[in-house]
């Protein structure tokens, strides 16, 4: 099973990510989304769910999304957040997400859980970053492992 990773889109998606994340069957989207298009651009051109949490540069009405989801796909406990300097993740966590760095992160621990920031996905504001980022988990026959994917 493959799942997209993306944050801090920041009201744009470069078409080079649609093309990585076509094979998906879920997207997380770590905040900074920027404008609510996003979230229907992604489920109408993937085709695929999506899942998000606000980040803090969202400022419009996100009501239905809030600023962490926690749930299981396929036995794997997946903890999502847009900063993670302000929470802290559970301890039975397998996969946890953030974004908001905009710089990207991939860490498996020992016993094979992972960290991931994807990077920013639609460029950042404040220019520290010179390539957009995704990421892609994953999950097969209880296999956790993920990969950054930089845009053209």
């Amino acid at each position: 099973m493959k799942i997209g990773v993306i944050s801090d889109t920041h009201s744009k998606i470069p078409s080079a990510a649609f093309d990585l994340l076509k094979d998906c069957v879920l997207i997380l989207h770590a905040g900074d989304i920027g404008n609510f298009t996003i979230i229907n651009d992604l489920k109408e051109i993937i085709k695929a769910n999506v899942v998000a949490v606000k980040g803090n540069c969202d400022n419009f009405s996100l009501s239905e999304y809030p600023n962490i989801q926690s749930f299981t796909i396929n036995g794997f406990k997946i903890f999502m957040t847009h900063d993670l300097d302000r929470v802290i993740p559970p301890d039975d966590a397998n996969i946890i997400i953030a974004g908001h760095t905009h710089r990207p992160l991939y860490i498996k621990n020992d016993l094979g859980n992972i960290i991931v920031n994807p990077g920013a996905c639609g460029g950042s504001p404040r220019g520290e970053i010179k390539n957009n980022s995704i990421a892609i988990i994953n999950l097969e026959k209880g296999n956790l492992f993920a990969e950054i994917l930089y845009l053209p």
